[in-house]
């Protein structure tokens, strides 16, 4: 049933330059209330106010809310769909606050509805932002049914705007029974000449370069499986390169010198991937370095066959490893990639 609120002002003349939300899109989107989004606003302006109320829709311009970096809930709209009531960060702030919106500032999403549609392959889902490059936030498992908006212009890529259903984490205090976001199709690895590129492409997303931080309660960020630091970095490298659900659903091994590209390793009290290996030498990338993201081909190598840190045995003990790729991939040509 699609709930709205109800009131005498609903249909109020201030909110009359606003276009409405169509009533078969928003009950779809009620349906799934509470909703996680990213603001998108029907005029690329990514820095709003919210209304006093839902019956005085004058805008409260001594809150102001950064699209571009809130997170919003949405809870239901007025009975005009006008206006939509959701809960968002309080700027400057640690807590929320829930409150209505005119319609355009925050939601933008066409009059279509919805076409049902099932995931053929794993779907990278993206926050918008503005012009720039689209935020990895999360991922829709293949198999999995989502709800398509059509295609959309996202940055300089044209995206899916997508509902999915689901078990999500809570957003804003919000405990989520769906996600409103911009999805691309993340098809299987083919074969061993395209890892490079998709090494290169898992680097260039934001939350996984370099130097970004991920300390030892970051939890994954395309797999809800409790894992965490470390292991939820290897986690996100699995499931973003080759599809896995969990890091260890590779082909296990038990010894160091079969160590190869696209390997994930559990050391004694860490894990890494393991991006490229020439001769002795491996380059690995791991979270919770620091509290960071690292990729260095200066700690860790294979040598006469054992595990090695800087040189020495490692105190960091190799314990096993799961193998991806059935053999060495291909260095990619004329492609530096960050290291420390």
């Amino acid at each position: 049933m699609l709930y709205v609120a109800v009131s005498a002002g609903a249909a109020f003349s201030a909110a009359s330059s606003s276009a409405a939300i169509p009533e078969a899109v928003a009950k779809r989107l009620v349906e799934r209330a509470p909703v996680a989004f990213y603001g998108m606003p029907a005029v690329r302006q990514f820095k709003v106010s919210p209304l006093v109320s839902e019956e005085k829709r004058s805008k409260d311009r001594k809150v102001v809310v950064d699209l571009k970096t809130s997170p919003l809930v949405l809870h239901r709209f007025s009975a005009d769909f006008k206006c939509v009531e959701v809960t968002y960060p309080v700027p400057k702030g640690t807590t929320f606050a829930k409150g209505w919106f005119l319609a355009d500032d925050v939601l933008s999403i066409g009059k279509d509805e919805p076409a049902q549609a099932t995931a053929e392959s794993n779907m990278l889902l993206f926050s918008p932002e503005g012009k720039r490059r689209p935020t990895l936030v999360g991922c829709v498992p293949k198999g999995a049914s989502y709800e398509d908006f059509g295609k959309r212009k996202a940055g300089r890529e044209e995206m899916k705007l997508v509902l999915v259903g689901g078990k999500f984490r809570d957003v804003n205090g919000c405990s989520i029974g769906g996600r409103l976001a911009y999805a691309r199709e993340q098809g299987p690895l083919d074969d061993e000449s395209t890892y490079p590129d998709r090494v290169a492409d898992l680097m260039s997303e934001e939350p996984y370069q370099p130097g970004m931080h991920w300390d030892n309660d970051t939890l994954p960020i395309l797999v809800d499986n409790g894992n965490r630091g470390c292991a939820a970095f290897v986690t996100d490298f699995a499931k973003y390169v080759f599809g896995a659900g969990n890091f260890n659903e590779g082909e296990r091994f038990d010894k160091a010198e079969e160590i190869r590209a696209g390997d994930v390793i559990a050391l004694d009290g860490h894990f890494v991937a393991v991006l490229f290996r020439e001769g002795d030498k491996l380059t690995v990338m791991d979270g919770n370095c620091n509290s960071a993201i690292r990729v260095t081909d200066k700690n860790y190598t294979v040598t006469k066959g054992e595990w090695c840190d800087g040189g020495k045995a490692s105190g960091k003990k190799f314990l096993h490893g799961f193998h991806y790729l059935k053999s060495p991939p291909p260095r990619r040509k004329g492609k530096t990639y960050n290291k420390k």
